[in-house]
This record gives structure tokens, sequence and C-alpha cells, in this order.
């Protein structure tokens, strides 16, 4: 099994670059490739919750 070439994405357009960059490097090397999303965790406060 072959390791697959990883790319992180936060939806900066930076990281939508390399996505694109990382499909076309994946499908040349015929390697699976595998997104990793990342973005801020904002956790919810009681008062929040409250209509």
């Amino acid at each position: 099994m072959e390791l697959p070439l990883v790319v992180g994405v936060d939806g900066s357009d930076s990281s939508l670059q390399a996505v694109d960059w990382a499909v076309d490097e994946a499908a040349r090397l015929g390697l699976p490739l595998r997104l990793v999303h990342a973005s801020l965790w904002e956790r919810a406060t009681r008062d929040a919750a409250r209509p």
C-alpha cells in the first residue's frame, strides 16, 4: 500500500491552490490523495444557546 499525498485545506485561497496542485501531482504519481480540513472550533456557551 502506498502512502497518500496529504494536503491541508482551510478554505483560504492558498490552501485551495494547494489542493489543485495536489490533485494533479497525485494523478501524475498514481498516488491516493487525502484532504485534511481544518477550521476554528468555537465552543458554544449556555447563553448563546438560549433564544
